[in-house]
C-alpha cells in the first residue's frame, strides 16, 4: 500500500491508498490516483528486508533541513531514547528520487539501521512491527532533530558516552 503522488498527505483517505504487487504493477488505485513514484524504493526495501513490515518515507521539516544542509549531527549519539529506539541515524548521498540507484543505497543502509536520511530529499523509517511504530520512530527522529537544531543554535552538541 502506498500513498498517491501529488496529494497532500493530510487530505488522504483510505480510498486514496494505492496498492501495487511485488513487481510494482497496480492492483488498486482510485480513479485519477497513481502510486507515488518512490514505489521502487519501497519494493526494494521489502524484497531485501523480509523483517520489515512498514515503511514511512517523509519530509519532516527539521530533519529534512539536516538532509539539505548535509549536517551529520544526527548521526551522533546525543539522546538516550533516540539511540535506543532509532539506532544509528545514517545518511545517504543525494540520488534522484524514484531511481533504482536510490532504492539500492537506501536498502543497503537499512542493513545497519531503521532510520535513513537521504541528502537533499527526506527520510525513510522502517519498522518490523507496524506502521504505527514506524510513525512513532519518525516522530522521535523529528523531535531529536529539533533538539539538536536548538543545541546547535545555543552552541554545540555533546554526544553521550558509549
Amino acid at each position: 500500500m502506498l500513498t498517491p503522488k501529488k496529494r497532500n498527505k493530510r487530505l488522504i483517505t483510505k480510498g486514496d491508498i494505492c496498492v501495487v504487487d511485488k513487481s510494482g504493477s497496480p492492483v488498486y488505485s482510485k480513479k485519477g490516483r497513481e502510486a507515488t513514484s518512490e514505489y521502487p524504493m519501497h519494493l526494494t526495501i521489502y524484497k531485501t528486508h523480509d523483517d520489515v513490515k512498514a515503511i514511512i518515507h517523509a519530509h519532516p521539516p527539521v530533519t529534512t533541513g539536516f538532509a539539505i544542509s548535509r549536517c551529520r549531527e544526527l548521526e551522533k549519539a546525543v539522546l538516550p531514547e533516540a539511540c535506543m529506539e532509532l539506532g544509528p541515524v545514517l545518511s545517504t548521498p543525494y540520488v534522484d528520487p524514484g531511481s533504482d540507484e536510490l532504492a539500492k543505497i537506501v536498502s543497503e543502509a537499512l542493513c545497519k539501521t531503521n532510520t535513513v536520511i537521504m541528502e537533499n530529499h527526506g527520510v525513510i523509517v522502517v519498522s518490523n512491527e507496524s506502521v504505527e511504530r514506524a510513525l512513532e520512530l519518525l516522530e522521535l527522529l523529528e523531535a531529536t532533530a529539533y533538539s539538536v537544531f536548538v543545541a546547535k543554535m545555543l552552541g554545540e552538541t555533546h554526544p553521550i558516552s558509549e
